[in-house]
């Protein structure tokens, strides 16, 4: 889905945290820095615009050692709990499986949780992925909420 790609920025800075083994997990922060907090709500608004042509289901091919298919799907939606300036934060939720009747392929499993926040000249995103589970609960969404909450009260303190 091309609202997964943030408009273009004139800096990027970004921290990424991950676990090994056989369920991976990372943590990421990330701040998308466009120079003028105009430029930034254009981006933003951009990304916004492109996010509800996300939404639903999509069949996906993988060839590992012959094809899966899997199914993906993706909701979409603002975060009222996250405002910033009078701007809500929006969300990007992801989940990978596999179809019935394929082969089950944990390696091509996973979901990922992502929060984009619009704070002066710049775009915060934060997101949590893991592979070999599908989904994330309801904890675990607020937990990266409640991360990307403490990103944008930092970022601001450090840049304003």
């Amino acid at each position: 889905c091309e609202a997964f790609t943030v408009p273009s920025a004139q800096t990027v800075v970004s921290a990424e945290y991950s676990t090994t083994g056989k369920t991976q997990k990372d943590v990421q922060a990330r701040a998308y820095v466009y120079g003028s907090a105009a430029k930034a709500k254009q981006a933003y608004q951009t990304l916004q615009s492109k996010l509800s042509s996300c939404d639903g289901k999509r069949n996906l091919t993988a060839s590992e050692s012959g094809p899966n298919t899997m199914r993906m799907t993706t909701t979409t939606g603002s975060l009222d709990s996250l405002v910033v300036t009078g701007v809500p934060s929006v969300f990007v939720y992801s989940r990978t499986a596999p179809l019935p009747g394929n082969a089950k392929s944990m390696e091509n499993t996973g979901g990922d949780y992502t929060v984009y926040t619009l704070e002066n000249d710049a775009i915060l995103m934060t997101a949590a992925t893991q592979s070999n589970k599908v989904g994330y609960t309801a904890a675990q969404r607020q937990a990266v909420v409640d991360f990307a909450s403490d990103f944008t009260h930092s970022w601001g303190l450090a840049t304003n």
